[in-house]
């Protein structure tokens, strides 16, 4: 059951927001949660078990208010249910049928491309197909998988990798890990020059290895061109309309000073969701604005368990949301090695 778990898991959470029917995502987190259920750690720690209740009576309290947003709360809760059932646990996940199911997808992507003239699988189940590249002379469509539009596949497996660098290191997963941060960057969108600065970042010692230099570094350089000028494109835009008229800074510049709309304790109500780009303000500020002070508890524990660092910085600059359990992976699960040497240090101080 462990490497069935093992296995399965990172594939449903990778597509944890992919609806199936109806449009609304429920399948693949139910999946993930009865997954979770089938093998649950004996003991939990009094400061998990608070974390959580506290976090469920806040959902509860949201349902009086809203029954979308008390269902999205809800939905973060059984993300970080989820992630912490396996938290500091000797568990074996393995990314490998995750890059199988997503590589064959993204291969599907090209083809129906090249000879659909769209993105078959978002044209399917979304009914659309976002896989134009603008003023770009280089790349003039880009892939989604099986995803709405190619930043949330980019968006995906930047988080994989992520994850994946939390594991035990192996060869094998550094190389999982670096072939999802390609295809991220492949994506052309704001998460490509998120992925180009995390490899640098950690694999900088890898990519200037003598015995890779002339390999890595040419192709690295090659496949950072289009997203550069992608991202040159991008600030010339809102340098000329100026930041406050950005799609994403516009609910902060008019629809927060609206006053009516916007309930310090429920957050913002719908219909100003509905009119303005909140999710691309990154998951802390789109936590804030969407569920206000009922936001508060998921939000703190979410940055604490972050820290202030590269990996904040990073995943607060995506539009990720606090209900994907992919990024509660990647800031709650830790690496066994520490963990074993942690333990170890504190039973050789003990003895």
């Amino acid at each position: 059951m462990k490497n069935l778990i093992g296995h399965l898991l990172p594939l449903f959470g990778s597509i944890f927001l992919v609806p199936i029917f109806y449009d609304k995502p429920l399948i693949f987190p139910l999946i993930c949660f009865l997954l979770s259920l089938c093998d649950l750690k004996p003991r939990w720690k009094s400061s998990e078990i608070i974390i959580l209740i506290s976090m469920t009576a806040f959902s509860i309290f949201m349902f009086t208010h809203s029954f979308f947003k008390g269902l999205s709360l809800l939905s973060t809760v059984i993300s970080v249910f989820i992630v912490l059932n396996f938290k500091d646990r000797d568990y074996k996940f393995s990314l490998a049928l995750t890059f199988v199911f997503h590589v064959v997808l993204v291969l599907i992507s090209f083809v129906s491309l090249i000879y659909l003239g769209y993105d078959y699988f978002p044209d399917l189940i979304f009914g659309e197909s976002r896989h134009l590249v603008h003023n770009n002379d280089i790349a003039s469509f880009r892939v989604s998988g099986i995803y709405r539009e190619p930043s949330n596949l980019g968006l995906s497996m930047l988080l994989l990798a992520m994850w994946g660098h939390q594991m035990t290191s192996t060869r094998a997963t550094n190389f999982l890990c670096l072939v999802f941060l390609g295809i991220a960057i492949l994506s052309y969108s704001s998460v490509s020059i998120l992925a180009l600065v995390y490899i640098l970042y950690t694999f900088k010692s890898v990519l200037f290895k003598a015995k890779y230099l002339f390999f890595l570094v040419p192709t690295f350089v090659f496949i950072s061109i289009p997203v550069v000028n992608f991202f040159i494109d991008k600030f010339l835009i809102y340098q000329s309309n100026g930041l406050e008229n950005a799609t994403r800074f516009l609910i902060i510049s008019s629809g927060l000073g609206s006053g009516n709309n916007y309930s310090w304790i429920f957050g913002a109500e719908a219909k100003l969701l509905k009119d303005y780009v909140v999710l691309d303000l990154g998951p802390i500020l789109s936590t804030a604005i969407i569920f206000g002070v009922c936001g508060l508890i998921p939000l703190i524990y979410f940055i604490m368990n972050a820290g202030f660092s590269m990996r904040l910085v990073i995943l607060s600059l995506t539009k990720v949301t606090l209900t994907h359990p992919l990024i509660w992976f990647v800031v709650l699960y830790k690496k066994r090695e520490k963990i074993k040497g942690k333990n170890d240090h504190i039973r050789g101080a003990k003895s």
